[in-house]
Formats: structure tokens, C-alpha cells, sequence
């Protein structure tokens, strides 16, 4: 579950992410496309994409995002791409940088978008 708090510590909404184990958030910048999104690490092997109304629009390295009824269904792993992926970092073009743990001393995998509007 990912959960945002104000800067005076209020928790300000809260994010189901069923299936994940978020470890860190990275936001896109630089395109009118992707300006409100945010890449999620999770752990177990996967990178959500959220958009800008806290919906996983890609889960990179899983399944597809299901939704019933509004409610996001339970995230699955697809084919192992990511080792255990502890961060993710977007750069102005929107590429994604992942470094993963305990992944043979292997550089982070850089991820570049197929768009670059």
C-alpha cells in the first residue's frame, strides 16, 4: 500500500496496491504524457506506473492492472525481469533506471520509452 503525507506529517491519502511491495517512487517529468505519473519499485519484481488519479495504468515485469468495480485486483508477477528492484529513477527523457538487489553485481537496467511525446 503506498501512502502520502502532508510535510507536516498528516496522512493524506492512502493507495492499495495489492499483490506489491512498494520500496520507492520515482516521478515522471518532461512530457505532457506522463507529467502527473509515478514509477513504484516493488520488491517482489515489478514496476507500476500510476497516473495522475492513482491508477496503474503498466505494471512492468507483471501481469496487466485489473480493475472490478473500481477496485484494483491483485498484482502478479509475470516473468521475473527485475531481481528484487529496490529503486527506480526517471530521467527529463522518461527513461527508467531500475537497480536491483542481489542481481549478480549487474548495472541498473535502463528502461526508454517507445514514445517520446
Amino acid at each position: 500500500m503506498l501512502k502520502w503525507f502532508s510535510l507536516s506529517g498528516e496522512l493524506q491519502r492512502i493507495v492499495p496496491v495489492p499483490g506489491a511491495r512498494p520500496s520507492n517512487i520515482a516521478q515522471f517529468h518532461g512530457s505532457k504524457s506522463t507529467e502527473n505519473h509515478i514509477a513504484v519499485a516493488s520488491l517482489n519484481g515489478m514496476i507500476l506506473i500510476l497516473d495522475g488519479s492513482d491508477r496503474v495504468v503498466s505494471v512492468v515485469g507483471g501481469e496487466p492492472a485489473t480493475y472490478i468495480d473500481g477496485k484494483l485486483q491483485q498484482l502478479q508477477v509475470f516473468n521475473y525481469t527485475f531481481n528484487h528492484p529496490h529503486d527506480v529513477y526517471v530521467d527529463a527523457a522518461g527513461a527508467m533506471y531500475v537497480p536491483q538487489w542481489w542481481s549478480n553485481q549487474t548495472y541498473p537496467i535502463k528502461l526508454e520509452p517507445a514514445d517520446k511525446s
